[in-house]
């Protein structure tokens, strides 16, 4: 394979890194590495933001490659088509990725509003005896605690 155009080889590895920063992040989140997130965070973020700009100028140049119509599509040159295939593999993967850490992030988040009700719950404060000191009626009146 001859070497790659500028702006492709550009977005490749622009594009490698955010699919290895993304396999970071994902064994951070299955492995519940709190700790270590917020450092894959701020590299994602950065790697996000440089991809998005990469992609931009190599949609640029390809534009000016091509021979279609601009209502027809983007035509890749078949000089190019194995770059460009690494380009969507690449892609590709960084998007199973990221819908499989939005997942990962929703289980967690669901994980810790379970803990949040339970902590709230043990928090309030369970009233047994009135002002009277008499024993309040509670749900499932008739239970007494050794049946409870």
């Amino acid at each position: 394979m001859s070497q790659a155009p500028a702006p492709l080889d550009h977005l490749r590895r622009q594009l490698a890194a955010f699919v290895s920063v993304l396999e970071h992040e994902s064994s951070a989140l299955a492995s519940a590495n709190i700790d270590g997130l917020a450092e894959i965070l701020a590299d994602k973020n950065q790697l996000a933001s440089a991809t998005s700009t990469a992609w931009n100028e190599a949609m640029s140049w390809l534009r000016s490659q091509s021979t279609g119509r601009l209502n027809e599509g983007l035509e890749v040159p078949a000089a190019i088509q194995p770059h460009w295939q690494d380009i969507i593999v690449l892609a590709k993967r960084a998007e199973a990725l990221n819908q499989r850490n939005g997942q990962l992030i929703d289980n967690q988040l669901q994980r810790t509003r379970g803990a949040i009700e339970v902590l709230q719950a043990a928090a309030r404060p369970l009233h047994l005896y009135g002002a009277d000191g008499h024993m309040l009626d509670l749900p499932g009146h008739g239970h007494t605690l050794d049946k409870v």
